[in-house]
């Protein structure tokens, strides 16, 4: 039994989650450019998206997508990947297949160490905070 989508060479299951990505282009005899994407669908090894601009089939990329979080807030996760199929016409979508595993990036490291904080500082104790690293977890 044939596949419906021609040509298609996925493994694996993709998940429709319609998010924004942050698309760090470094194409063969391009400089390196930033834009932002969106997300069609994503699994374990790839992903697609419609870009803003053509992507060029063999260029290196930077995914960093913005997963929603709940609450307002989202979770953003990068990949390092290979332009395997791209669209020359609008909408630009383009494959792409994962070099790696994601890594979530912290951007504000601020509002994660604030969990640890304690809220009131007990009775004697020494304001300052003491000296070399702490162990959070």
């Amino acid at each position: 039994m044939g596949s419906p989508h021609s040509g298609e060479r996925r493994e694996g299951r993709r998940f429709v989650i319609p998010c924004p990505v942050t698309l760090v282009i470094r194409g063969r005899g391009r400089k390196a450019s930033q834009e932002r994407a969106r997300l069609v669908d994503i699994g374990a090894c790839g992903a697609s998206l419609y870009s803003p601009v053509p992507l060029d089939v063999g260029s290196d990329v930077t995914l960093m997508i913005e997963f929603p979080e709940g609450e307002g807030s989202v979770r953003t996760v990068q990949f390092e990947g290979l332009v395997t199929r791209a669209r020359a016409k609008p909408l630009y979508e383009a494959a792409v297949v994962f070099r790696r595993r994601g890594r979530f990036l912290r951007t504000d490291i601020d509002e994660v160490l604030l969990r640890f904080v304690p809220e009131s500082s007990p009775e004697g104790a020494d304001s300052e905070a003491p000296e070399g690293p702490q162990k959070l977890w």
